[in-house]
């Protein structure tokens, strides 16, 4: 939205500012921006206790790795603004409001803008360190910590808004063969490789899991069990034809799948121990194949 008057872009940077750390509104702003170490919900405290000293219409947050938070609406005067914390670049804010900002106004803005930048730093630094830890070391995926806090909320969304979610549990076939004869260092390069073949497979909206050793999770959003299931055979087999590479050596390794999909009477146990179930079964029936199961009572 183009604005009919827009003063210059301008860097908020926490040096500079100190004097300016006495005013009370500074103050007390930054005491309720300690309470809170998730970036949307520090922004949307940010914005509704501003409002006490500075009314505006809404904002657009650009952060670090894509983030993007909106709050309130883009109306026809904007403000634009750098945040950084010395060297570091913490993102860029947009404010928006109807009757134009006054150099008075520019100044208190800036003045809650810097009190925003530690609360921000230590948002982001935390999310960062939350993500890490739920990341696999091995593969750079989400790990089992990831799924079981996401498992829930998947299944909770998909009951709410009445879209389809099918669950593929993915394990490599006798890898103990490949560390028992090769090494540990061997089946690493294999777990890689097959990591890169799913994601090859898979489309940007699944969530990807390393659940075990060698044992994967793959929910996949509006997708029934026979989507699934065309996933599930895509996968089988881009990962028999492909091979990994270690020390001039090629391994070939194949995958058992089992693809279940939620009901809306299902727990998440039940949902879960479907796919479970035709993994096994796939294992029992001579493995690199996929089973599905769409109900329990269906014989395992």
């Amino acid at each position: 939205m183009s604005a009919s008057h827009q003063f210059p872009e301008l860097d908020i940077n926490a040096e500079g500012t100190e004097s300016k750390i006495f005013n009370i509104a500074t103050l007390e702003i930054s005491g309720k921006l300690q309470t809170t170490l998730d970036v949307s919900n520090l922004l949307d405290l940010f914005a509704n206790c501003s409002q006490k000293y500075l009314t505006f219409d809404g904002f657009v947050f650009h952060g670090r790795d894509g983030f993007v938070r909106q709050w309130g609406t883009q109306t026809n005067q904007q403000g634009s603004y750098r945040l950084r914390l010395r060297e570091t670049m913490l993102g860029e804010i947009k404010l928006y409001r109807q009757r134009p900002f006054c150099e008075e106004d520019t100044i208190m803005l800036e003045y809650l803008l810097s009190a925003l930048l530690y609360p921000m730093r230590n948002a982001q630094l935390y999310h960062q360190a939350a993500k890490h830890a739920q990341l696999d070391a091995l593969t750079g995926i989400n790990n089992r910590g990831a799924f079981d806090a996401n498992f829930d909320r998947e299944i909770d969304l998909a009951k709410r808004h009445g879209i389809a979610l099918s669950l593929l549990m993915i394990d490599l076939d006798n890898f103990k063969q490949v560390n028992d004869n090769l090494g540990h260092r061997a089946g690493d390069a294999v777990l890689k490789n097959v990591v890169a073949t799913i994601i090859h497979c898979s489309r940007r909206s699944d969530l990807f899991f390393r659940y075990g050793g060698e044992e994967f999770i793959l929910l996949l959003r509006n997708t029934t069990i026979t989507g699934g299931s065309r996933l599930a055979e895509r996968i089988r087999t881009q990962v028999q034809n492909t091979v990994a590479e270690f020390e001039r050596q090629s391994i070939a390794v194949t995958v058992s799948i089992g693809v279940s999909e939620l009901s809306q009477g299902d727990t998440a146990e039940e949902f879960f121990k479907r796919a479970d179930s035709a993994l096994y079964r796939a294992k029992r029936s001579g493995r690199n194949q996929i089973q599905r199961l769409e109900s329990m009572a269906v014989n395992a």
